[in-house]
This record gives C-alpha cells, structure tokens and sequence, in this order.
C-alpha cells in the first residue's frame, strides 16, 4: 500500500507543479502506525504505516480525496485518532527517492 501511495502522491505533486508541497503522514510515536483510515469511498485500511499526501492552495491530495481534494479537517477526520496524526514536509527528491527504494525492495 505504501508503493501506491508514493507513487500517487509523486503524479499528484507532479500535476500540480510549483506551490504543492508533499507531506509524510505518520501516527503518534506510541503506536507508530495511523491505526485506522476510513476512506471517502467507503471500507477501511488498518494499521497504516506511513502515508503520503499533496497539499496544495489549502487543500489535500491523495488517493483517497479524488480530484477535488478536501479540506485539511475534513481530511484529518478520515483517521481515527485525527489530532494525533503527524505531517512532516517531504521534498520531491526525497518522495522519489523513496518510491525508488519501494521499488527496489530496500523498505
């Protein structure tokens, strides 16, 4: 799962151009997973890692939000502890490097 979302948060910030800035969302360190996500289109993904997302003109972007994005609380309430997840802002060096290393099994 981590793959695709690198890999869809590296075409979104790619689409968007200059002014998107990519984030590493991770959960609080005493779980170290985002425990449950609960998807716009329905299900539910357990025990999330790490995820990435776009942010771009006050909105977020990733495979979950479609093309409309959505508003950052609206977004943070996707996850079931929403004040204790973490953005880090990631480069897009950095976010291709890491779909490289995915890529290449070194994860």
């Amino acid at each position: 799962m981590e793959r695709q979302c690198t890999a869809d948060a590296l075409a979104i910030l790619r689409h968007l151009g200059r002014g998107a800035q990519a984030f590493r969302v991770t959960g609080p360190e005493i779980t170290s997973t985002l425990a449950n996500v609960r998807p716009p289109a329905g299900g539910e993904v357990r025990d999330w890692d790490v995820h990435y997302i776009v942010q771009f003109e006050g909105r977020i972007y990733d495979s979950m939000t479609g093309l409309s994005g959505m508003d950052m609380s609206r977004y943070r309430s996707l996850y079931e502890y929403p004040d204790a997840i973490k953005f880090q802002a990631v480069s897009a060096a950095d976010l291709e490097e890491r779909y490289a290393a995915d890529i290449l099994g070194e994860r």
